[in-house]
């Protein structure tokens, strides 16, 4: 047997024991009575361990080596795989197994404590339990950005989003900063000059989930290989084979738990989606976290809160819940909040992410390697750089805090109306273009033939697959600029 069948038996396994620890983990958060913590706890820690310790065993790195020297002989799916390989093992190799039981542990327990805190607003009661975890999280990134020669945050990030930096996400956020706020405040304006004519409930939860199962199937999600449950926030969990999709219902709005179910939908069908005969190896896993969300977003966002979907929607709402009204139509649900409404807390959201952006990275800085240490060279470049960026964003950090302080207060007089909705309308416009460069049909008419249909006009299943399809054959990763490329040309 040669070196790379061997790695990726091995890998087989390991992929198993990963995808046992994500059904118990699901299960956790939606089934397991609160008197099974302390066990789960146990389990879950247990399995990393294992999980751990058949990628740090000491024949993979000559494993890897082997099969380096021979990757002439492999296909190009096989040497994409191997590169992955390799990466895990680097991650792996760097954390002792002690600090992989003490993460788990310590997210297991203060996740069982969030549960009944959140129930209570009690915060306090959770504080201990996260301190904990940012200290270990603290430990794992020193001893990883040692073994990367990354930055401590850098090599954290590289685990959910491989090759991103710091650098490069600023200069996203940069973009951003420079036209968010000012067309949120556009919208919020235009907005409120519209009429609005609110549905009143109560609206069974029942009937909720059994209209979130049938908009669900009709994009595209087999319960075949998946199912809906209820957890205290909702998420998307299991494996491509075994799709776990969580919501959480509110009995005075619909639309939360329905936008919540449609946006995990997204990232069902990318898990579905990715590829079958690479199952169980590294390079059939999701590729990064930006991708994927990218496809829960896309789905969310784009699709379901257009008026091409709602026009498909609205009857079906309005029977199950047995509404009447103008309250009920198309075009008062498009307008309705959480269908397609900016919300008040719009302003806050947009300031903090925008002022964490900046102020997570420098947070990871604080745990020290002594002088002359390559992580204390690391983070001094790194600092370095970081300054050299923030000087003349002051100004756009100054209007993010502004921003923030605003929304704590009440509404106040919009600025920028203007120039936020030209330059929406330029954007748009441009996509427009583009679409009609490609001879591509009007989005809202082709969704609305798609989901008559219960499938696109190409004959293939409603979902991500034409994204998946870049997922690594050709073995170029799909760095965080590649993803907003491909988001741009969607």
């Amino acid at each position: 047997m040669t070196a790379y069948r061997e790695l990726e038996q091995r890998f087989r396994r390991l992929g198993a024991i990963e995808q046992a620890i994500s059904v118990l983990h699901w299960d956790t958060a939606a089934i397991m009575p609160a008197g099974g913590a302390a066990a789960r706890a146990e389990q879950l820690a247990t399995l990393r361990l294992i999980a751990h310790q058949h990628l740090v065993a000491s024949e993979i790195e000559a494993l890897l080596a082997e099969a380096d020297a021979a990757s002439d002989e492999l296909g190009e799916w096989q040497r994409a795989n191997l590169r992955e390989m390799r990466r895990r093992w680097l991650h792996a190799t760097a954390v002792p197994g002690a600090l992989v039981e003490a993460e788990s542990r310590a997210c297991s327990e203060c996740e069982a404590v969030w549960r009944r805190g959140r129930l209570e607003n009690d915060f306090a009661a959770v504080l201990p339990g996260l301190e904990r975890i940012i200290h270990i999280e603290r430990e794992i990134a020193a001893v990883k950005a040692e073994r990367l020669g990354k930055s401590s945050y850098e090599a954290l990030l590289d685990q959910y989003e491989p090759d991103a930096s710091v650098a490069e996400i600023d200069r996203l956020f940069d973009e951003i900063a420079e036209f968010l706020p000012d067309l949120i405040e556009a919208a919020l304006s235009r907005q409120a000059a519209l009429p609005s004519a609110p549905v009143c409930g109560p609206f069974p939860i029942e009937t909720q989930r059994r209209i979130a199962m049938r908009l669900m199937e009709r994009i595209g999600f087999d319960f075949a290989h998946g199912r809906l449950d209820i957890s205290a926030h909702p998420f998307c969990g299991g494996t491509p084979e075994d799709v776990r999709i969580t919501t959480r219902y509110d009995e005075d709005d619909f639309a939360r738990a329905l936008m919540g179910v449609l946006h995990e939908t997204g990232h069902a069908l990318y898990q579905r989606g990715l590829p079958a005969e690479w199952r169980l190896q590294p390079v059939g896993r999701a590729r990064g976290m930006a991708m994927h969300e990218s496809q829960s977003l896309l789905l969310e966002m784009q699709v379901c809160r257009s008026r091409a979907f709602l026009t498909y929607a609205a009857p079906i709402i309005r029977k199950a819940f047995g509404g009447d009204g103008p309250e009920w139509e198309v075009e008062a649900l498009y307008r309705r909040p959480r269908f397609r409404q900016v919300g008040e807390h719009a302003r806050a959201e947009t300031a903090q992410r925008l002022l964490l952006q900046r102020r997570v990275p420098a947070a990871f800085d604080v745990l020290r390697q002594p002088p002359g240490s390559a992580e204390h060279a690391i983070d001094e470049r790194e600092r370095e750089r970081r300054r050299d960026r923030e000087q003349p964003l002051a100004a756009q950090r100054s209007q993010a805090e502004e921003l923030q302080r605003r929304a704590r207060r009440q509404p106040v007089a919009p600025r920028g109306e203007a120039e936020g909705l030209e330059r929406a309308d330029r954007q748009g416009g441009r996509h427009a273009r583009l679409a009609r460069e490609r001879g591509a049909q009007p989005r809202d008419e082709r969704l609305v033939d798609e989901l008559e249909r219960g499938k696109p006009a190409t004959g293939e299943p409603i979902g991500g697959e034409q994204i998946v399809r870049t997922h690594g054959a050709a073995g170029r990763p799909l760095t965080l600029r590649r993803h907003v490329a491909l988001l741009h040309a969607v």
